[in-house]
């Protein structure tokens, strides 16, 4: 009889590693994004309604770029996952 010691047999299954996690294709993590980012440039658009031809123009691009940028911090996304999720980039 001889003895085994120190050398156990495992028979576990050890489970993949998950993917990381992607959020650009998360459909619900999207979809609060964009929400947020309509309602916001709803808002830039009716302030600018009142503004002259020009300073609205610029007040429009500044202001989605801003809501973007304040947007990709909030829900901590980078560049590039940035640009895959606003449209228009």
């Amino acid at each position: 009889m001889s003895a085994c010691y120190g050398k156990a047999k495992i028979n576990e299954t050890v489970p993949p590693v998950p993917a990381p996690y992607q959020p650009e294709q998360d459909p619900q993590l999207r979809s609060v994004i964009l929400a947020e980012y309509s309602e916001a440039v709803r808002a830039i658009d009716r302030k600018a309604k009142g503004m002259a031809y020009d300073r609205a123009r610029r007040h429009r691009r500044t202001g989605r770029e801003e809501v973007r940028f304040m947007l990709a911090v909030k829900h901590k996304l980078n560049e590039t996952q940035a640009r895959l999720i606003f449209p228009g980039l």
